[in-house]
C-alpha cells in the first residue's frame, strides 16, 4: 500500500509481461500435477478427502492464482501486458475445460465412497459430476471431440469479443 486516506487506500502494483506469463505457466503446471496425483489413486480408494474436497481445493487454488493475472487484460494500459493476460485467460479456460474431460478424474469422483457425505458434500459431488457430463464424458469419443472443439472455439471467440469491447472507443 503506497498511500491511505481515511476511506481509501491506493495500492501500487508492479507487473510485467514475463511475470504474468511465468505465473500463468506455473499455475497451469501445478494444477496438472495436482490433478495427476488425484488420478493416480486407485478408483477404489476415492473418498471425500482425497478426491472430492482435494479436487475442489486445487481448482479453487488455481482460479485464485490465475484470476488476478487475467485482470490485466481489462485494465493495463500496456498492450503487451494485455495480450499476455488475454492469452493466460484463454489458456486457463481451456485447461479447466480439459480437466472436466478427463475420464480418470470422472471415474474417481463418480466412484468416491459417499457413505459419509453430508448435504454439502453431496451437492459438491453432484456439481463436479455435472461439469464432467456437460463436457461430453457420456458422449461417444467422436461426439465428445466435436463438442470439445466447439467449446474451445467458443472460449477463443469469447476472449476476442471481450478484447473488442475493451478496445472499443465509446465516444
Amino acid at each position: 500500500i503506497s498511500h491511505c486516506d481515511a476511506d481509501l487506500c491506493v495500492v501500487k502494483c508492479v507487473i510485467n509481461f514475463n511475470a504474468i506469463k511465468e505465473q500463468c505457466e506455473l499455475a497451469q503446471q501445478t494444477l496438472k500435477q495436482q490433478l495427476n496425483l488425484i488420478a493416480s489413486r486407485p478408483v477404489t480408494e476415492s473418498n471425500l478427502n482425497n478426491t472430492i474436497l482435494k479436487m475442489d481445493a486445487v481448482l479453487t487454488e488455481f482460479q485464485d492464482s490465475t484470476n488476478p493475472l487475467g485482470f490485466f487484460f481489462y485494465v493495463s494500459p500496456n498492450e503487451d501486458i494485455r495480450q499476455v493476460s488475454k492469452k493466460c485467460s484463454e489458456q486457463v479456460e481451456k485447461l479447466v475445460l480439459a480437466t472436466f474431460t478427463r475420464k480418470d478424474l470422472y471415474e474417481r469422483v463418480s466412484h468416491a465412497n459417499k457413505a459419509t457425505f453430508g448435504p454439502l458434500e453431496k451437492r459438491l459431488t453432484t456439481e463436479l459430476l455435472l461439469d464432467f457430463k456437460e463436457n461430453g464424458l457420456e458422449l461417444s469419443e467422436k461426439d465428445r471431440d466435436k463438442l470439445l472443439k466447439l467449446k474451445s472455439e467458443v472460449i477463443e471467440l469469447t476472449t476476442d469479443f471481450r478484447e473488442t469491447l475493451n478496445n472499443w472507443d465509446k465516444v
